[in-house]
């Protein structure tokens, strides 16, 4: 990974973990009702970090892997997942000691809605890909110049 790259991914994942940070404190203080310090949890912050580094690595790993789309996909599904699990996940089940039964239901349900937002965005792009290729104009590449 040269220097550009690792930029990138750095700077991705530190806006990552900023929005995710900005919704998640507003998100407390809208159900708590004020700022108060109790509303935040600091391993849950800190663990959103590891989170942000993983999706910035499976987006980045998406649009520079030179393969094929569903490749890149169960590319970006691991990293996400993998983040998913060790950031978001593990901080939740150290706090609250989750049953085996509320663990799976919780773990189906995030993957499910990554699965169905994967869906929706390879439906929009590949019409959006085959309206491209029907827009551009045929040019012979046999024609003399």
């Amino acid at each position: 990974m040269n220097k550009k790259t690792a930029l990138r991914l750095v700077s991705e994942a530190c806006i990552y973990y900023t929005a995710i940070c900005v919704v998640f404190i507003l998100i407390q203080a809208i159900i708590k009702g004020s700022f108060t310090s109790d509303a935040i949890n600091c391993l849950q912050f800190i663990m959103f970090l590891p989170f942000t580094l993983f999706v910035a690595l499976g987006n980045l790993l998406y649009r520079h892997f030179n393969s094929s789309r569903p490749k890149r996909y169960i590319f970006h599904f691991l990293c996400t997942a993998a983040g998913f699990l060790l950031g978001i996940y593990m901080p939740y089940a150290l706090l609250s000691n989750p049953s085996g039964s509320n663990s799976f239901i919780v773990i189906t349900l995030c993957l499910s809605l990554y699965a169905v937002a994967l869906i929706i965005h390879a439906i929009v792009t590949s019409k959006r890909d085959k309206s491209k290729k029907e827009e551009a104009p045929y040019v012979s590449q046999f024609k003399k110049k």
